[in-house]
């Protein structure tokens, strides 16, 4: 397999993928080229000032949440990824893979397996799939076809935790949600 972190490897996605089991997005990374800023350089002054009522270019700090130029490069790298190999198991690594806004509106749309994140966030990214899954379920749509909603709902209900501040990630693949 291989990380994905850069645009140009976006867009050679399915040849990768010919090659590959599986993708892991690094976020961080993905991040820091399209925006051409570290996230140490640009975490106290500059992405302030690109969220603040002036500039207000940002709607979130990209380091924190997927926004929509990482997310979109995301859903590509999957959709031509998992085209050229069916089997490809794809995923996001980094501290946005915890965040309930990237993984509704980006990790689950673009059809990822799986997700990893520090484990005090894992109780909030499994109660972020659950509540996405169940929204879809509710509007009648289907969230993404792999996941089975039951297993999810089940998996969710058993959520203990001092058995999860012990993981390291949260687990989408297969249908159902496991630790890492």
């Amino acid at each position: 397999g291989t990380m994905i972190e850069t645009p140009s490897v976006v867009f050679m996605a399915d040849e990768i993928a010919r090659h590959a089991d599986f993708f892991s997005f690094g976020t961080n990374d993905l991040t820091q080229f399209p925006f051409k800023f570290s996230r140490d350089d640009a975490g106290n002054i500059v992405i302030p000032a690109y969220m603040g009522e002036v500039l207000a270019i940002l709607g979130v700090d990209p380091f924190k949440t997927v926004d929509r130029v990482v997310g979109e490069l995301v859903a590509i790298a999957t959709a031509l990824g998992k085209w050229a190999n069916p089997d490809l198991e794809v995923g996001l690594c980094g501290e946005q893979g915890g965040d309930p806004k990237s993984i509704t509106k980006y990790i689950i749309p673009a059809g990822l397996d799986y997700t990893s994140c520090s484990a005090f966030k894992v109780p909030v990214a499994k109660l972020a799939v659950v509540q996405k899954h169940l929204a879809d379920k509710k509007a009648g749509r289907e969230s993404v076809q792999m996941y089975d909603l039951s297993k999810l709902e089940a998996a969710a209900a058993k959520i203990d935790p001092v058995a999860v501040k012990k993981t390291e990630g949260i687990m989408l693949s297969n249908g159902k949600i496991d630790h890492m």
